[in-house]
């Protein structure tokens, strides 16, 4: 069936009401195949391969592929819903510094001593926290929603380009890849660039955006000693730069070894039979071991 989404109303998308009925069949009986819905046409793997290639082919080719291009092309064919995550993240993140001022203001309500006026003072801004918090719920999850669904369609966008550039390439140009590094660049690299990087860009400007307004806030309250969790930062930030440098050099090595393991599945798996006519299935199976040692 088509999804609901499709043609849900702005007020079901922004509460995910359009999958209650899914959800309530789920409480009835285990879920069925046939009752998932379809994929959104934008969604589809077909519709996403053809706006990254179309966008791919306005890129100048200058004999190497630039870092920036490819980000530039998945920008417009993808980058839509992406940058519609901006505003939702801002606009929760300025949200999220309300709760303080909510509760200061609960406090000094109860220290008022005309009780009409505490009451009502405290109830004010119990209101203010209770819909803010409620805004920021709606407005975080549809920033995930967002993002997630961005990164899963660059992830398909990568996917389908490898594949389609694997069946496209001459003979000498396939000798230097194997099967598995073709996986590997579709299953591994692909995933990286998609969910484990695109949900996090905007962190990129929403981290410090944070930080310099908890520390304005912090300043007010507590003069320069608020500048002591900074100071900690900074000194812990050599720190974090040196793990992180570790981090991806122990990726790397891991990556290249990866590599090495899946080309020698493949050149034992392509002469599997003079392997088992000259008997040497146990030097080739301590080879296999000793690769994924």
């Amino acid at each position: 069936s088509a999804s609901p989404e499709e043609r849900a109303s702005w007020l079901s998308r922004l509460t995910f009401s359009w999958i209650n009925p899914l959800l309530d069949l789920g409480s009835q009986r285990p879920i069925a195949s046939e009752d998932v819905h379809e994929l959104s046409s934008c969604d589809t793997a077909q519709n996403v391969s053809r706006r990254f290639q179309e966008a791919w082919r306005k890129e100048p080719r200058n004999g190497k592929v630039a870092w920036f291009a490819l980000f530039r092309a998945l920008l417009e064919a993808d980058g839509a819903r992406f940058l519609l995550a901006g505003p939702l993240k801002f606009v929760h993140d300025c949200l999220h510094f309300v709760a303080p001022f909510a509760i200061a203001g609960v406090l000094q309500g109860l220290a008022v001593e005309d009780i009409a006026a505490s009451r009502r003072q405290c109830l004010t801004y119990v209101g203010i926290l209770t819909v803010s918090m409620g805004l920021q719920s709606l407005l975080l999850q549809n920033y995930f929603w967002n993002t997630m669904r961005s990164s899963t369609q660059v992830r398909t966008a990568l996917v389908t380009a490898i594949f389609k550039k694997s069946l496209k390439l001459s003979k000498s140009a396939a000798a230097a890849y194997t099967n598995g590094e073709m996986v590997n660049l579709m299953s591994v690299d692909a995933h990286n660039v998609g969910p484990n990087l695109v949900p996090y860009l905007h962190l990129l400007w929403s981290g410090p955006l944070q930080i310099i307004v908890a520390l304005v806030m912090l300043h007010r309250s507590l003069g320069f000693a608020a500048y002591a969790g900074l100071g900690v930062m900074l000194v812990l930030l050599p720190i974090n730069i040196f793990l992180t440098r570790r981090e991806v050099y122990a990726t790397e090595i891991l990556m290249k070894k990866k590599d090495q393991r899946v080309r020698l599945i493949n050149e034992i798996v392509s002469g599997i039979r003079h392997i088992k006519l000259f008997s040497w299935e146990k030097r080739f199976l301590k080879r296999v071991l000793a690769a994924r040692d």
